[in-house]
């Protein structure tokens, strides 16, 4: 049903985008050799390479279908593995729809089904650690966090804090991503920007993050440490961002 083909489909790294490039591989009735964010692809391909432009009607319509061609369950894994790091996930994706889609059904160890929830679980596991371990500073009044995630988490994050934190201005920066949630009187959105550079943080605030971790560490019980138990429950990445977890 589908060709698979030698070109590679270059998107704008947008969700829309990616839906896009599902419409013209339905339309086209084919199966690139690789889907990739513009700037990414490798300028020494062979392959040919096809700008797919984003079209927010043909977002909408491939959007609609899939829930239908996937299941609802299944297209909420998809949404999650669309945020992670997993290597090719937008043509592991496509593979998965078009295959779904000519009807063949997969085992759970099968590829490309197999990555897909993998990742998608990664994620999930990601943002639930990081909604305890996310560390707000006071920055005059309002608060901002940092974190350096593994995925892209900031979607499945902004709905927690803002029903956590309704009444506060907030703002949560990705630096590996370079994208921004802020919440402002409970509107919440997400942005790209490419970096942040908070101002140091005032007495007050050093007040309270030096009482944090006093707490914190007076709580502990020496006896009980366990360091590779520890590490299983905080994986190390997350200690840069908290501030008991500093020296």
């Amino acid at each position: 049903m589908f060709t698979t083909t030698e070109c590679i489909y270059s998107y704008d790294a947008s969700f829309d985008g990616f839906l896009s490039c599902i419409f013209e591989s339905f339309q086209k009735k084919e199966r690139p050799f690789d889907l990739q964010p513009a700037g990414t692809a490798d300028q020494l391909t062979l392959h040919e390479v096809r700008t797919v432009p984003t079209q927010s009607d043909h977002a909408r319509r491939v959007e609609c279908f899939l829930p239908r061609c996937l299941g609802d369950s299944l297209y909420r894994e998809c949404l999650f593995s669309y945020l992670s790091g997993l290597p090719h996930k937008e043509l592991l994706l496509l593979m998965l729809i078009q295959e779904t889609y000519a009807g063949r059904h997969f085992n759970l160890g099968e590829s490309p089904l197999f990555e897909i929830l993998s990742s998608a679980q990664r994620v999930k596991r990601e943002a639930h650690h990081l909604m305890g371990f996310l560390r707000f500073s006071d920055q005059n009044g309002n608060l901002a966090a940092v974190i350096h995630p593994e995925n892209q988490v900031l979607p499945l994050l902004v709905p927690h804090f803002r029903n956590r934190l309704p009444e506060e201005n907030w703002l949560i920066y990705d630096a590996v991503h370079h994208w921004a949630a802020a919440c402002r009187r409970g509107q919440a959105e997400i942005f790209s920007l490419e970096d942040l550079i908070l101002p140091p943080p005032s007495e007050e605030e050093l007040r309270f993050q030096k009482l944090w971790t006093h707490f914190c560490r007076t709580v502990a019980i020496p006896e009980r440490r366990n360091p590779r138990l520890q590490q299983q429950i905080l994986p190390r990445r997350f200690g840069r961002d908290m501030p008991e977890m500093q020296g």
